[in-house]
């Protein structure tokens, strides 16, 4: 009855299966989500003329558009084209549960980045950040990064230049909030985003936290957007990282206030 499509290989599939099905006599409805993928993308760059170019031509055979972000409808709009079919907003909602507090271990770091380990989501900044914060601060930050990707072993080689190896301890994947346990203050870094789930998480549990300006990031924090960091500096996410430590009641507060936003805004029946 419906095929809804979330990114931009699942979008292109969907919408020609479901094309074929209603070839066949199928009412079947053509769903699109455009999240990630062909969306980072420069328009001006050749790949981008291709994959933008496509996204037109799916763009006539989708029944109906959900975009998770207002960023990402207004990066389609400027990089597709207006879009002539049914369209919403809808936000990524949380469990009721995800918005339960999360007991610090009694070992935890100063700070937590999980994520893909890939410079688009910007571990390589945050490494060089606490380098930068221990010359602020007279100590080093102590972080925990958890995840993969195709970036690692150039961290780990960042990591022992800058002298952190004893500070900076990596860590396989694992859920985001058995991750959260192991820190105080969570750190998203990255360079590029949608509306990344892991800030919605991180804010639900009421963390402390350091993000970039980028996406719909600032959608999510909506009155503290001004608290977001210039993406791909060191230097300005070494500041906001040295504030959090300087101040942990006043960042907690601000996590709570935070986290009601969140509740009010993002949460499963919102969405639905």
């Amino acid at each position: 009855d419906v095929l809804h499509a979330h990114g931009s290989k699942g979008g292109a599939y969907a919408r020609v299966v479901g094309t074929l099905l209603r070839a066949s006599g199928s009412r079947v409805a053509r769903i699109y989500t455009p999240h990630g993928g062909s969306m980072h993308y420069d328009p001006r760059s050749n790949a981008g003329r291709v994959y933008f170019a496509m996204e037109r031509m799916l763009a006539r055979i989708a029944d109906a558009f959900v975009f998770v972000s207002q960023y990402e409808a207004d990066a389609f709009a400027e990089k597709v084209g207006r879009i002539r079919k049914p369209s919403v907003i809808a936000y990524n909602g949380l469990r009721p549960e995800e918005f339960e507090p999360v007991a610090t271990a009694p070992d935890a770091r100063d700070f937590l980045y999980i994520g893909m380990l890939r410079d688009m989501k910007g571990p390589d900044v945050f490494i060089s950040a606490l380098a930068l914060a221990s010359k602020r601060l007279g100590r080093t930050p102590s972080a925990f990064i958890v995840g993969d990707g195709p970036d690692k072993a150039r961290y780990f080689a960042t990591v022992r230049e800058l002298g952190l190896e004893d500070a900076v301890t990596f860590l396989e994947p694992m859920p985001a909030r058995t991750a959260f346990r192991l820190s105080r203050n969570l750190v998203v870094p990255s360079r590029n985003e949608s509306l990344p789930y892991i800030v919605l998480e991180g804010a639900a549990a009421g963390m402390p936290m350091v993000a970039t300006n980028v996406g719909g990031i600032p959608e999510i924090f909506g009155g503290q957007a001004h608290r977001l960091v210039a993406p791909g500096s060191p230097e300005a996410l070494a500041a906001a990282l040295a504030r959090l430590l300087a101040d942990p009641p006043g960042a907690k507060a601000e996590a709570m206030i935070l986290r009601a936003a969140v509740r009010e805004r993002f949460s499963m029946t919102t969405m639905s």
